[in-house]
């Protein structure tokens, strides 16, 4: 079995960090447009994925407004 990386913990809570900034912006964002909590999150991860996928910047913002 593979030990895991030396900064994958980092990386991990650099992660769940960013996460609890943009649950909550992602809902409030859908909040203020008048559409559902699942709709901000789906726009979040949308985002998210499609940067994932197709972003070539370390250093953009990815986030419900984008």
């Amino acid at each position: 079995m593979a030990k895991p990386a030396p900064y994958l913990a980092a990386d991990l809570l650099a992660g769940l960090s960013i996460a609890g900034l943009l649950v909550p912006e992602a809902v409030a964002y859908s909040g203020i447009a008048g559409l559902s909590p699942q709709a901000g999150m789906a726009a979040l991860f949308v985002g998210l994925l499609c940067y994932g996928v197709l972003g070539r910047s370390r250093y953009a913002i990815v986030s419900a407004t984008s």
